[in-house]
């Protein structure tokens, strides 16, 4: 093993051994031995996969149904009349949301662009293809 293929295998399988090829493993064990410098590249590549590990927990979907189930139990009574803001989020999926953000957003940048220019890129088109379809 060549201190190349180590520090290569070492940024694709992180500092756990176990994890490696099993071919690889025993040569590494090897070249763990025999250079100092490897031992040292290797407590350095644990702690960044201990810094990532404990980065971003781990959530799982059933607890994010609970949270979206308690904040509906939780504004449920803030509306007056038959509409409940919990029914809202109960009935809501991740994919609606993010469409809905998509839309929002697509409508802001629209406004934006109104305010802007005099067309926005959408009418700049029809305006093009319809008078190139009609012989303009």
């Amino acid at each position: 093993m060549t201190n190349q293929e180590f520090q290569n295998l070492l940024e694709i399988y992180g500092a756990d051994l176990s994890r490696w090829p099993a071919a690889s493993r025993d040569a590494a064990a090897g070249w763990l031995t025999s250079h100092p410098q490897a031992r040292h590249d290797l407590e350095r590549e644990d702690r960044i996969d201990r810094l990532l590990a404990d980065a971003a927990p781990i959530i799982d979907g059933e607890r994010v149904l609970r949270l979206a189930h308690d904040l509906a139990e939780d504004v449920d009574g803030m509306v007056p009349g038959g509409w409940s803001i919990g029914d809202a989020i109960r009935s809501w999926n991740p994919q609606g949301a993010l469409y809905l953000g998509l839309f929002v957003l697509g409508c802001a940048a629209n406004s934006i662009l109104r305010l802007l220019t005099t067309q926005t890129p959408l009418e700049a088109w029809l305006a093009t293809n319809l008078s190139m379809a009609l012989g303009g």
